[in-house]
């Protein structure tokens, strides 16, 4: 995706929280400047408003034509982070060319396997490596070692502290925080998924990916500043090894938990919310550690 297509669709978003709170501006200069973008970007924007029927602009300002819904966002898969996106092709290209561990891979053959710049590429191994999923060779190259049952041990434990943590963070969040509007449609994604999941074109995966990010995100975590690339490794092998098995059962249980965890929040239900998470994260361990063959050790 083009730079400016996803600042276009991550300022739409934005404008379409404004316009939940009753602060759109109503001039393109007066939206550039509250969306940090430019007049043209700002344009764009308000046209596309316009376009949907949900704003219409009059000698008055701006009237608002109908409530934003969830639907009306673009998917967070749309507007991810270039370092995401790049992970997440980096991932995908793991699992489709079934990349044994040991194998030696190059920069430059992946870099133009997956379509993303070199610089980003190496940084990105350059991080994973710390945590042992990759180590360097001469020349820019690696050998991938993947994961090993004592790097999912070390993963679980910080994803668990990390995840449970966020939720006493976000149930004391003030009702204006973004953080609602973001759950908001998470949840309607979901609704909109369970009520028709053999029509759905929404991807489970990163449907489950979104949700636990925005917790993370939300919940300002000084851990997950500094340890983005263990997240990172997280989702890879919890949501794109485990969920291409197609357990349809599976996938509506997570779902469910996650629609559970958000009545919990938007409740300000602190234990039931831990409640649900635990038990969530407990069927996510026993995924990881059937990848091993082994049976789960959890209380």
């Amino acid at each position: 995706m083009a730079r400016t297509d996803k600042t276009f669709k991550l300022s739409y978003n934005e404008s379409l929280n404004l316009c939940r709170e009753g602060k759109l501006p109503s001039t393109i200069q007066g939206l550039a400047l509250a969306l940090g973008v430019s007049r043209t970007t700002a344009r764009k924007v308000l046209a596309h408003l316009e376009k949907n029927k949900i704003i219409e602009r009059n000698d008055d300002g701006v009237q608002l034509l109908q409530p934003v819904r969830g639907s009306d966002f673009y998917s967070p898969v749309l507007t991810k982070p270039t370092r995401e996106i790049a992970e997440t092709r980096f991932f995908n290209w793991l699992l489709d060319e079934k990349i044994a561990r040991g194998a030696r891979i190059s920069e430059s053959h992946v870099a133009s396997q997956i379509n993303v710049p070199i610089a980003t590429l190496h940084q990105i191994f350059v991080s994973f490596s710390r945590f042992g999923f990759l180590s360097k060779e001469q020349h820019r190259n690696w050998t991938y070692h993947g994961f090993t049952r004592e790097l999912a041990d070390t993963l679980f434990d910080f994803r668990y502290y990390c995840e449970m943590s966020a939720l006493d963070k976000l149930v004391d969040l003030p009702e204006d925080s973004e953080f609602w509007q973001h759950l908001d449609a998470a949840q309607q994604l979901h609704r909109s998924y369970l009520d028709a999941p053999e029509e759905s074109s929404q991807n489970v995966a990163e449907m489950d990916a979104a949700f636990h990010r925005l917790l993370l995100k939300y919940s300002s975590s000084i851990l997950l500043l500094v340890n983005e690339a263990a997240l990172s490794l997280i989702f890879y092998f919890r949501f794109h090894e485990s969920w291409r098995e197609h357990n349809t059962e599976r996938r509506l249980i997570a779902l469910n938990d996650h629609l559970e965890i958000i009545d919990a929040l938007r409740a300000r239900e602190r234990s039931a919310a831990r409640a649900v998470m635990r038990r969530h994260l407990k069927h996510a361990w026993r995924s990881v550690l059937n990848r091993f063959q082994e049976r789960p050790q959890i209380s």
